[in-house]
């Protein structure tokens, strides 16, 4: 029998597909291909930005797997902000909406296929979610509940099709929700969901009483009768108002009497942080923008430069044996919703760094997501640098997309020594994707071995099945004018020479 080479792992699957898709085909079906070319080359950039897979496409449908929840929930919205905004350039009968469902599950991969119920819930949970909407399972709530800032509809159980168990499902809305305790220890989803609706009627009737309020207020403004109103705090720095801790009533005297023109009117610039803004209005504040400050570890001044396309770069002049060169690295941003965050190779140790951005007036400061500030200065020109980086300068891997590394590398050939023989060997990279390496032997016939070699983004990589070990080999190319060289990853020298 033959063996089967299927493994079983724990996987975050988001699934997509587009609605009325036979309707828009029985319309115009080259306008349609042409829309949905477009839009895919939008999901799967996004995919690949937040770290997804995409492992089956079937017409107008996405499979994709995610190592984090919180990564596949964040690449939805991000997927369908940027969708709305592609369709909104199109007539409303040529638009083209995508619903997406999200669920954490088991699953059976087979090569690179993968299979099983959890693909299946996806899936389902994506027919559940409205046109242009998200939805997500119960198990993806529970990972995801307190790292996002963005709203939650409970839908309670949902009974789907060839599943026996009815699944708990949660539709993302554009609302922040504070769902930190919408389960308490040894609660159930579906008693989560009774709270979060409870919660959603009390939000109701304090929206209503608030306008009530407010009406009362403008009828108590133009009337000469005595009056009452609540004691407000000050508003604090930032120009948001506190909440009182409590209210007292008391006779305002002069609240209608005294004429307008001689009441003292406090003037405070208007000052909006991204922790109140949507992922769509930080997008919007946040392109273009340029970050400066100081490296913490060593002083160096960096510059980050927010793309458009949501691409970031950052760059710092290198100190020591690298004095004279700048390190430089591309990574990405993005804005959800009450946060915008950033990532790259070599700033924050590889993690992901949220800072809280104000906008006052047209000033923006930067600072922790505690409030305590940040010595950033963050504005809109790039230009005037102290170090920008002199043309010929030599630049790597760690600085370049999959399909640049690609461009770069294929048809190349490896050349150097063994480190533990000294013998020599040589790498020939295929355009296929292929490696075939082959060293030498003296006295017999010389050791030949086809592996494979592939791009990620800032990172070229090889593997064979003996040569080294089995391990996976990802040297770093340092690329000056039309010379090519290597390095360790930490940027030690290999004696290894590139060439065609």
């Amino acid at each position: 029998m033959a063996h089967l080479d299927t493994s079983r792992r724990l996987a975050t699957i988001l699934a997509a597909d587009v609605v009325g898709y036979s309707r828009l085909m029985a319309q115009d079906e080259e306008a349609t291909v042409r829309t949905l070319k477009a839009h895919r080359e939008i999901i799967d950039r996004l995919i690949a930005r937040h770290e997804g897979r995409i492992f089956n496409t079937a017409g107008d449908s996405v499979l994709a797997e995610f190592g984090s929840a919180v990564e596949a929930v964040r690449c939805a919205i991000t997927i369908q902000d940027e969708l709305r905004v592609r369709n909104a350039e199109l007539v409303e009968a040529r638009q083209m909406l995508f619903r997406i469902g999200v669920n954490i599950g088991d699953v059976i991969a087979d090569g690179d296929d993968l299979l099983g119920d959890g693909i299946n819930v996806a899936a389902r949970l994506e027919g559940i979610a409205p046109a242009g909407g998200v939805c997500i399972s119960g198990s993806t709530f529970e990972q995801v509940k307190n790292k996002l800032s963005i709203g939650f509809e409970a839908l309670g159980l949902q009974a789907v099709k060839n599943i026996p168990d009815p699944v708990a499902a949660f539709r993302l809305t554009t609302a922040p929700v504070s769902v930190s305790d919408a389960t308490e220890p040894g609660d159930s989803v579906s008693s989560a969901t009774t709270r979060l609706s409870r919660r959603t009627g009390l939000i109701l009737a304090i929206l209503l009483g608030l306008g009530a309020l407010t009406a009362w207020l403008l009828y108590e403004r133009e009337s000469p009768l005595p009056t009452t109103t609540s004691a407000i705090e000050p508003a604090t720095d930032t120009g948001q108002p506190v909440p009182p801790k409590e209210v007292t009533v008391r006779q305002q005297e002069t609240l209608s009497t005294k004429p307008e023109a001689t009441r003292p009117q406090r003037q405070a610039p208007e000052a909006v942080s991204t922790t109140d803004l949507s992922a769509s209005a930080i997008t919007d504040m946040m392109a273009g923008v340029s970050i400066r400050g100081s490296r913490q570890k060593d002083g160096q001044p960096f510059i980050i430069v927010l793309h458009d396309d949501m691409t970031a770069s950052y760059a710092y002049p290198r100190t020591g044996p690298g004095t004279g060169t700048t390190f430089r690295a591309t990574g990405r941003w993005w804005g959800e919703n009450g946060q915008f965050c950033m990532k790259f190779r070599g700033f924050n140790n590889g993690k992901v760094a949220c800072p809280r951005i104000t906008r006052t007036d047209s000033k923006l400061t930067a600072s922790r997501p505690d409030g305590a500030p940040l010595a950033w200065t963050v504005s809109r020109s790039v230009a005037g640098s102290a170090f920008m980086i002199p043309p010929g300068e030599a630049t790597s891997t760690d600085e370049m997309r999959a399909a640049e590394i690609t461009a770069l590398m294929a048809g190349m050939t490896i050349h150097g020594s063994r480190r533990k023989d000294g013998r020599p060997f040589t790498i020939a990279l295929e355009r296929n994707g292929t490696a075939n390496v082959e060293v030498e032997r003296p006295g017999g016939e010389n050791y030949q071995e086809a592996g494979k070699w592939w791009s990620e983004d800032f990172r070229f990589c090889m593997r064979f099945e003996k040569y080294h070990n089995g391990q996976k080999s990802c040297p770093r190319i340092v690329r000056q004018g039309e010379r090519l060289a290597m390095t360790r990853g930490d940027g030690s020298p290999l004696p290894w020479s590139v060439r065609r």
